[in-house]
């Protein structure tokens, strides 16, 4: 599994912590940590409550109320929304080669060679103009 491997060092070097005190922690930030990689490895399918509960070496109900924690903080804690905005930008612009799975997973076969053409322009436009992060509208 290389791909939560990604997610988990990423949310580590954002809070300032190694994957180890992520993963043997059991206060503050490293549990926060925890929590911020069952609902983001969840939400990016990258395993299922088993597999990422063996991943972070804690029990499936672990990642199941981690996911569900942010998910209510989400909707109300501002710097828990400016927390999950900027690792999916860090895991998802950082990495292309997920980014296009992302695309891709979520892209209808018959859509797929205009999803082509408008990431052959994005690329033309990152070129010419620089590349800019843009805020989702939607968590």
């Amino acid at each position: 599994m290389q791909e939560p491997k990604i997610l988990l060092q990423i949310i580590a070097t954002y809070l300032n912590q190694t994957v180890e005190e992520m993963l043997l922690g059991t206060r503050g930030n490293t549990v926060y940590g925890r929590h911020l990689f069952s609902y983001l490895a969840y939400e990016y399918e990258l395993g299922n409550l088993n597999e990422l509960s063996v991943f972070i070496k804690r029990d499936h109900i672990a990642v199941h109320n981690g996911k569900k924690r942010i998910k209510e903080w989400i909707q109300n804690d501002k710097k828990v929304q400016k927390d999950v905005i900027a690792i999916r930008h860090l895991y998802l612009y950082n990495n292309h080669t997920v980014l296009l799975k992302y695309l891709l997973g979520r892209t209808p076969t018959h859509a797929l060679p205009l999803l082509v053409r408008k990431m052959q322009d994005w690329v033309k436009e990152i070129e010419i103009n620089g590349f800019e992060v843009v805020e989702p509208e939607e968590l």
